[in-house]
């Protein structure tokens, strides 16, 4: 008899309190955002995702709000341990934000690097030019912090599975990570 005594005053209880609540004028998503509210943001969402719409992968050249990325060429050469080959990619990088950029870690934010072999699509992780190949003086350059305005050029490495294939530059939305294009690089 207890147990049915205290389940009616919880109902009641929460019956009542479902009554004070005006769910035509106030539909909770936070703790005090209202229907119209809720719409606000909603709108202030998408234009945000338009704004994102800025960055491009053109010919080459990776445009975004903080920085230029323009691919110049990719060259196949053995890596600093002589075993392997690699592909270098030499780009330059231009800030245009108000803040130092690091030309490497913008390189490898924004791009996927990819190898086409004949069974499956490989990626390629970093590789290291030899030291007196003249790439290791531009890859130095690549972790240097670059001002504003500035430009330089820079160099990529990655180790390639096999040196004749196709290598797939993809590049990626610096704010969403979805995939903004893609260049088959024609290495030599």
């Amino acid at each position: 008899m207890k147990k049915w005594g205290i389940v009616s005053v919880l109902f009641l209880f929460t019956l009542g309190l479902s009554g004070c609540m005006d769910l035509d004028k106030k539909i909770k998503i936070g703790m005090d955002t209202t229907k119209e509210q809720s719409e606000e943001k909603i709108e202030s969402l998408e234009d945000d995702v338009d704004d994102e719409e800025t960055e491009t992968f053109e010919d080459g050249v990776l445009t975004t709000d903080k920085f230029t990325i323009e691919i110049e060429s990719a060259k196949v050469i053995p890596s600093y341990d002589k075993e392997k080959q690699i592909v270098v990619i030499t780009y330059s990088f231009t800030n245009t934000s108000d803040e130092l950029l690091i030309p490497e870690r913008c390189f490898s934010g924004s791009f996927g690097v990819t190898q086409d072999l004949p069974d499956t699509v490989e990626d390629l992780y970093t590789g290291f030019p030899p030291y007196d190949s003249g790439y290791s003086k531009l890859q130095e350059k690549s972790q240097a912090k670059v001002k504003e305005g500035k430009t330089i050029q820079a160099v990529a490495s990655y180790d390639l599975k096999e040196k004749s294939n196709t290598v797939v530059l993809t590049a990626y939305s610096t704010t969403n990570t979805l995939s903004i294009g893609e260049e088959k690089l024609h290495i030599k």
